[in-house]
């Protein structure tokens, strides 16, 4: 076998941490929106239920009244354009008070690289990167005048999956303070949408799952097993990891939230379960986000070296063998204090025989060595990541 120059063979993990890890959930609120993930369907999928486009043009909007003020929130837009054109995905902030205020961003990241069957978690990787490489800068996005509605926009082509990741507060313009005034909605609009009288409404919650993540039977919106399409606000978008790990052990580290009845049985990290709400009906319904595409993780590697030589540590990224095969866009990160340093994303056909190389580590003698690493789980099925430590 030929190996892609970021690619070696296989490593073999001998050694699950997941249950003896402990996760906790750190970091800014996270607004997700992935209902629905196709904007044109019909109801569980049946062709004798109507067909719906949820857009603004339909007279939809996908989440909002969402109160941002000076408060970060980080919003992650994943959706499919299948409606048969172009569509802009908005962020949009309306001002209800009697100051001019400005949205302010901190980091940005959007692509529409990849489309429903082939390669959509190509998209999410980007955005990610894109985001996390622009974080810790701010920039004004845009103004909202007193009783208006701003947005900024991802055009995202017929038949592609749009990605949009931002962090955002509302300030008040005049002195920064920050900004009690400022709702945040997000949508897709078709052009059509310019001279209408459309009053939008928020789309409801009709998909439900059939036989989904190996459960029998329907799945109903607020069922512990719904996820594949969610949306909601989670007051915590980071999840970090601590691990101790002595080099020659072969160990692993799954991550990625899984139905109840998961057929591949694999545990969860103690608390890596986030559940957030949906309240833009203004139910509150607790939500689980399966796939956990908008959450950050972040593993804090304690590396111990026992022996009276230096040694190498390295970390490799693997999807899930279970899976099938498809080509994925993976990234990890290092933090070194605010500088984050890009490992290359390595674009190779996944399968139960490779792995990434993407991180090494030198140990001195009978010392330890801490890093602190970080990614996300890509879309488009790539609920399942295995990070690998040598």
């Amino acid at each position: 076998m030929t190996l892609h120059p970021c690619q070696i063979a296989a490593v073999s993990p001998v050694r699950m941490l997941n249950s003896g890890l402990t996760a906790r959930g750190t970091g800014v609120k996270v607004l997700y929106s992935n209902s629905p993930e196709s904007l044109k369907y019909r109801q569980n999928d049946l062709p004798s239920n109507p067909e719906i486009i949820a857009t603004l043009d339909a007279g939809y909007y996908l989440a909002g009244g969402i109160p941002i003020s000076g408060t970060p929130i980080r919003v992650y837009m994943y959706h499919l354009n299948n409606v048969g054109s172009d569509l802009e995905f908005l962020v949009m902030v309306g001002n209800s008070g009697t100051q001019t205020i400005d949205v302010v961003a901190n980091g940005y990241g959007a692509d529409h690289s990849g489309n429903h069957f082939d390669n959509a978690q190509e998209a999410a990787s980007n955005a990610w990167e894109w985001y996390l490489y622009r974080r810790g800068t701010e920039q004004v996005l845009f103004s909202v005048g007193p009783g208006e509605i701003a947005a900024a926009a991802l055009t995202v082509p017929a038949g592609k999956v749009g990605v949009l990741i931002m962090e955002l507060r509302a300030v008040n313009q005049a002195d920064g303070s920050p900004a009690s005034d400022a709702d945040l909605f997000l949508a897709a609009m078709q052009a059509t949408i310019a001279g209408t009288t459309i009053v939008p409404a928020p789309h409801q919650y009709t998909q439900q799952q059939v036989n989904f993540g190996g459960c029998s039977g329907t799945v109903p919106y607020g069922d512990i097993r719904f996820g594949q399409v969610v949306r909601g606000v989670w007051e915590v978008g980071d999840i970090h990891i601590p691990i101790d790990h002595v080099l020659g052990q072969n160990e692993y580290v799954e991550i990625g939230a899984r139905a109840a009845c998961d057929p591949f049985g694999v545990p969860m990290v103690p608390g890596e379960l986030l559940w957030g709400y949906d309240w833009t009906f203004g139910s509150g319904t607790q939500v689980w986000c399966y796939g956990s595409y908008p959450f950050l993780y972040r593993f804090d590697i304690t590396w111990r070296n026992t022996v009276s030589f230096e040694r190498e540590g390295r970390t490799y990224l693997q999807l899930n063998p279970e899976l099938s095969p498809e080509s994925n866009y993976m990234f990890l990160t290092e933090l070194s204090g605010a500088s984050r340093a890009f490992s290359p994303i390595c674009r190779v056909p996944a399968s139960a025989s490779e792995g990434w190389p993407v991180h090494s580590v030198l140990v001195p003698a009978n010392s330890s060595v801490v890093t602190r690493l970080e990614t996300a789980i890509p879309g488009g099925g790539s609920g399942h990541v295995r990070l690998i430590l040598v």
